[in-house]
């Protein structure tokens, strides 16, 4: 045996690793489904946290790309505990029949394929469902490392630096070009890194963003992937299982990100009623769906009021920063109005367990309105369009 056949040998523990690893990949995939099913609804809360206390820039986009790689690492997990549960069939049935097809199997007529031989195993089958498993796994952990990637990419390159200073426009024209060209030569098996003499342009800004993007953890891996596989088909396999991915990410977090639901065909949905004025369940803390959750906007007690006040909570979002002065009090942004009435109110500092929760809260006094509906409005002085209505019925 020559020393470049003996330095690839596959050493026998390994290979006993790798025959024998499958039941702790469905112990991982199992706990993995689990915990990212759980790390979905705390991604949100985290992200719709920081979109209130922080001015950084594109927290839209990291919620979407987060959600991204949170449901592309359980499409792969979960495939994977498919295929893995399908393997261990196969295996019961190979060591039931270890024989192979019976002469017995008649094989469908043409055009249909000859699936069936005499003498033949199930082994074939065994083995290329065990390399497609393997496939999967290492498939959902790149794509995710890669989403991850670009975030913290993003965040360096653009977001931060934002945050610093007052960057001119083309600076993020041309980075996010640059961004774009650099995720290009990703999916394309790094056609731009192969080309003489653009190779000498693109290596500064690759170097730097390959070790921004965690590249350089998976670079040799994806090398030796790429160089052992059909680029099409894989690069059109990529492409199906992102597509399934934004499709998940896209059920996900439409509601939070208050878009259309695109599957949704009825027609009427958006003028069921002539009164044009809608109601959420975010404007009133009694309601079911607020049980536990965190306040992001104005509210309160409930829509139907038998008490003689109104208890309200106005959560202090970063926005209101660009209304005031250093100087300034966060009550002289807020003006209340009930049924076009504007009301003098005293304020109070609103702080529960969650600090990032904290804002003002006032009791507003209204024996004096009639039974009925009435319309609670929140508005900024400085800024007319940042305004909540809130329909309340004193009972």
């Amino acid at each position: 045996m020559s020393e470049n056949e003996n330095k690839y040998q596959i050493p026998a523990w390994l290979k006993e690793l790798q025959e024998n690893s499958w039941n702790l990949e469905l112990l991982i995939s199992g706990g993995a489904i689990f915990t990212l099913f759980q790390l979905e609804d705390i991604f949100v809360d985290f992200m719709m946290r920081l979109k209130m206390t922080a001015h950084l820039p594109g927290t839209g986009i990291f919620i979407i790309l987060g959600m991204l790689a949170l449901k592309m690492l359980t499409l792969g997990f979960l495939s994977h505990l498919l295929l893995r549960t399908y393997w261990l069939g196969l295996l019961c049935v190979n060591y039931v029949f270890p024989k192979g097809v019976s002469n017995k199997v008649k094989s469908y007529p043409n055009p249909y394929r000859n699936k069936y031989g005499e003498g033949k195993s199930l082994q074939d089958e065994i083995h290329r469902v065990d390399n497609i498993s393997g496939l999967v796994m290492y498939i959902s952990v790149l794509t995710t490392m890669v989403i991850l990637g670009f975030v913290i990419l993003t965040t360096v390159i653009l977001s931060v630096p934002s945050l610093l200073a007052d960057l001119p426009d083309w600076y993020f024209s041309l980075t996010i070009w640059l961004i774009m060209i650099y995720h290009f030569d990703l999916f394309l098996f790094g056609l731009f890194r192969r080309i003489p003499y653009l190779s000498y342009i693109t290596f500064p800004i690759f170097w730097l963003f390959d070790r921004l993007s965690l590249r350089v953890f998976y670079d040799s891996s994806l090398a030796l992937f790429s160089s052992n596989v059909s680029k099409l088909k894989t690069f059109i396999g990529m492409l199906v299982v992102i597509l399934i991915g934004v499709i998940f990410t896209y059920n996900a977090i439409y509601k939070v990100m208050h878009w259309p639901y695109l599957l949704d065909s009825r027609e009427h949905r958006w003028s069921m009623a002539s009164n044009e004025q809608w109601i959420y369940p975010s404007f009133y803390r009694d309601s079911p769906e607020n049980e536990n959750e965190k306040i992001y906007g104005p509210s309160i007690q409930s829509d139907i009021i038998n008490e003689n006040y109104i208890d309200l909570i106005v959560p202090y979002d970063v926005d209101f920063d660009d209304n005031l002065t250093d100087d300034q009090y966060l009550e002289e942004d807020v003006l209340i109005f009930i049924d076009d009435s504007l009301y003098q109110v005293e304020w109070f500092n609103y702080r529960p367990k969650e600090n990032d929760q904290l804002g003002m809260k006032s009791v507003i006094g209204i024996d004096h309105l009639n039974s009925g509906k009435h319309d609670l409005v929140v508005r900024s002085l400085a800024n007319e369009e940042m305004e909540q209505k809130i329909p309340f019925w004193k009972n």
